[in-house]
């Protein structure tokens, strides 16, 4: 049995089909195939009328010109992100490279040697240079300089330093210089005397050890002047402070 449904306001009986027929008074009229269009999913890009959406070539315009000034502003932030972080990240190398060089200076004047009842062995310290003798980490007694010399960049120098065995001090072939840093602005030594208690440029006494030293160097951490990086470090000459101490204990 076909199933009667209201259509529009209308009894109507639905046929196979999709054929409807009217019921008034007792008969039937055959109305044919649904008038209304079937519904159906229109594809996107349409409009009701079933033309096809598109774009102006304004509208294409505008999109691709906001498009690049975005890409543009992305592109710049990160760029200037990176360059930022990379630079740094140099300067933070240049700085730890420049603190190993002043620990490693520190170090061998920590392990500076004297024998006052030897001449050869002595302490001879300026304001720019130091020459001193001082134990190695493998019990050599070695000779050890600190100097600077020129560089081709204006204002820099070099930072070097000579060491050569006790035992092959007549041989100026086995002294073996090394650099230790390649940008240096100024270096500087400074020497107390506990006697007058009193900072020397210049140690007075070769043949006794100054009870401490005071090192000062500038690193260029870039290529301009200004960007330099002043490290000091004061150091305690182990030898120094065991004479003066059994000197105190015989007085």
């Amino acid at each position: 049995m076909n199933p009667v449904r209201d259509f529009k306001g209308e009894r109507v009986l639905i046929t196979g089909m999709g054929n409807k027929e009217k019921i008034y008074s007792g008969k039937k009229v055959d109305y044919g195939y649904p008038r209304q269009p079937i519904p159906y999913d229109k594809p996107t890009g349409y409009i009701s009328n079933g033309v096809k959406k598109g774009f102006t070539l304004v509208e294409l315009l505008v999109g691709v010109t906001i498009f690049a000034i975005v890409a543009a502003c992305v592109y710049t932030s990160l760029y200037l992100g990176i360059k930022v972080f990379k630079s740094e990240e140099n300067q933070d190398l240049k700085l730890q490279e420049a603190i190993l060089t002043l620990d490693q200076m520190a170090q061998r004047i920590r392990s500076s040697f004297i024998n006052p009842e030897n001449e050869e062995i002595r302490f001879m310290g300026t304001e720019d240079r130091l020459d001193f003798f001082s134990v190695s980490t493998n019990g050599d007694l070695e000779r050890m300089v600190f100097y600077l010399e020129p560089a081709q960049e204006d204002g820099l120098f070099f930072l070097y330093q000579s060491r050569c065995k006790y035992t092959e001090l007549g041989d100026e072939t086995l002294t073996k210089v090394e650099l230790i840093h390649s940008k240096v602005r100024g270096l500087k030594f400074s020497y107390f005397n506990k006697k007058d208690k009193i900072w020397h440029a210049d140690w007075p006494d070769e043949l006794r050890l100054p009870e401490l030293v005071k090192l000062e160097v500038g690193f260029n951490r870039q290529n301009k002047k200004e960007d330099t990086v002043n490290l000091a470090k004061y150091v305690y000459p182990m030898c120094s402070q065991q004479i003066d101490f059994s000197q105190d204990e015989e007085s």
